[in-house]
């Protein structure tokens, strides 16, 4: 069903406020940045890969795939799937959409039909509110952060190849240079693993706090960048141990990821309901006001624009150069104040944007601001959705529902 009214206001506003300095403690001495990773550490997979293949479609988090998304509110089609889609779905070199549920599962599902290619089954649910998704290697394994506070690796044909066991609930893997990835759990563990003759063998694994609820992300010069407490944590990778580099406190809890922008500037957003932007050293180059705490993971664009959801409905776009607030889109006033965004937005080629919302409407917007389609999916969504290569946009929902727009 299509919505017959939203309230939607494009600001277009030309400063943007600013706060006192975050609190950046230096932990290496030396110059940043590095230029280039050390030996034995695999390098950042590129940006624009075919196929939305792992959490905010790449290391960086730009949120950005180069396909066209959707302009009309088709649905293509719908699949009940078991247990609450909280966890997001990510798209194959081959189109294939694979698609954890909170009931154990993995689907791997056509996606042009809807249909199940086939499922993986853990037996074991897991019902943490931590939007998480999948990410592939360069053979196709799909590197599934699931139940038990493990990590499945699972074959493009559905057969368990192994599993990781962790302190804490795994959170999406940074998949890089094909055969490696970083990943980080709920307490604030940071681990580095390269797959050896089978099984996935770990070169690190670095205490950085007590708790994390987001997902690493890897800088252009090969630096991770993760949120744990308070803080975001920078790390280089030395190839047999992670070693801290910097670490800037935002004063309140940071629940969502970094994003890392082309020029190595890093974002994220805390409870203090700001969106910070720290340069290569971890010092704060400026802030903004967003009026209300984001459980959106803020996505940088390859436009040089970062992009940021907030808990009362408002959707931000900042030039990532000078601060600047290009936009504020107010999605809010739709059903009785359930409508704010735990989602990231997700942009396709021409600059649209896609958002799924905490009252289920799916919203897409122009590069102007202006409302695009609108589609209900029934309830609350809380994962960010992924474009396919032949245009769908794909999103789950609380109720176990996935739809593609397109």
């Amino acid at each position: 069903m299509i919505l017959a009214k939203v309230a939607l206001a494009a600001v277009v506003l030309s400063l943007a406020g600013c706060s006192a300095p975050l609190r950046t403690t230096t932990i290496v001495p030396g110059a940043l940045p590095i230029t280039s990773p050390a030996p034995g550490v695999p390098d950042p997979a590129p940006i624009g890969n075919v196929g939305w293949t792992q959490s905010l479609h790449d290391v960086r988090h730009t949120g950005t795939a180069s396909v066209d998304g959707p302009t009309v509110a088709h649905v293509r089609w719908r699949r009940q799937l078991r247990g609450p889609l909280v966890p997001g779905p990510v798209v194959a070199p081959d189109g294939t959409i694979y698609a954890p549920t909170g009931a154990g599962q993995l689907h791997a599902i056509d996606p042009r039909t809807g249909d199940d290619r086939w499922v993986y089954d853990t037996g074991s649910g897991y019902g943490d509110d931590l939007t998480t998704s999948p990410g592939l290697l360069a053979d196709g394994t799909i590197v599934w952060p699931g139940g038990g506070l493990k990590v499945y690796g699972v074959s493009p044909r559905g057969a368990l190849l192994w599993t990781i066991q962790r302190h804490g609930t795994p959170l999406s893997p940074a998949v890089v240079s094909g055969d490696s990835f970083y990943l980080a759990d709920s307490t604030g563990h940071l681990a580095a693993y390269r797959i050896g003759s089978t099984d996935p063998v770990l070169r690190w694994d670095l205490d950085l706090g007590d708790r994390s609820y987001g997902s690493p992300a890897v800088a252009p010069d090969g630096s991770i960048r993760a949120t744990v407490d308070q803080q975001v944590v920078a790390v280089r990778d030395l190839g047999d141990r992670g070693e801290v580099i910097w670490q800037a406190d935002t004063g309140d809890t940071v629940e969502v990821s970094a994003a890392v922008a082309a020029d190595g500037t890093t974002l994220v957003g805390s409870n203090t309901s700001r969106l910070y932007a720290l340069d290569e050293s971890g010092h704060e180059r400026w802030s903004i006001d967003l009026g209300s705490f984001p459980y959106s993971s803020p996505i940088a664009d390859p436009r040089g624009r970062a992009w940021i959801g907030t808990n009362d409905g408002l959707l931000v776009s900042v030039d990532i150069a000078s601060g600047r607030v290009l936009q504020r889109i107010d999605l809010s006033g739709t059903h009785d104040g359930r409508d704010g965004i735990w989602s990231s937005p997700v942009e396709d080629a021409a600059g649209r944007l896609y958002i799924g919302m905490l009252d289920g409407t799916v919203h897409s917007i122009a590069s102007d601001g202006s409302l695009g389609l609108t589609v209900e999916t029934g309830t609350q969504i809380f994962a960010t959705g992924a474009l396919t290569q032949d245009g769908a946009y794909i999103v789950g929902n609380e109720a176990g529902v996935l739809t593609a727009v397109g």
